[in-house]
């Protein structure tokens, strides 16, 4: 029995970091689209957890990699284009802790990089 109680506390916190890791990247990808129209296209298709703990290859630095003039790579360069120094966690493009959600690091990434994913197939359309 209480295995089956664990399993069902691990799946809800699971489906609670899912929901949350959606909701920041739809809020990341909304700003994008206002301020960057097409960058899912550089997003590829098979996004992965490290690629996006990457600053040159995350969706930041594959969104803004023609712009980095002066900027250490294309992360840097969204965020002061975005005007973002302290809230890119508010939109997916870096992790945090949700509240309430007993998680470690690497399951944080691994959902914003699964959220990320869907957002992009979501926008390419049923070919991509």
């Amino acid at each position: 029995m209480k295995t089956s109680l664990k399993m069902l506390k691990k799946l809800e916190m699971l489906e609670k970091l899912e929901r949350w890791a959606e909701e920041r990247v739809a809020k990341g990808a909304r700003l994008l689209d206002k301020h960057k129209p097409g960058w899912e296209q550089a997003i590829p298709l098979r996004f992965t957890s490290a690629q996006l703990q990457d600053p040159k290859v995350c969706v930041l630095g594959k969104a803004y990699m023609e712009e980095i003039n002066g900027y250490a790579n294309g992360f840097d360069a969204g965020i002061a284009h975005l005007a973002l120094p302290h809230r890119a966690r508010d939109y997916g493009f870096d992790i945090a802790y949700p509240p309430g959600i007993d998680a470690f690091d690497e399951a944080i990434w691994e959902a914003l990089a699964l959220a990320w994913r869907k957002e992009v197939r979501k926008r390419r359309g049923p070919k991509s």
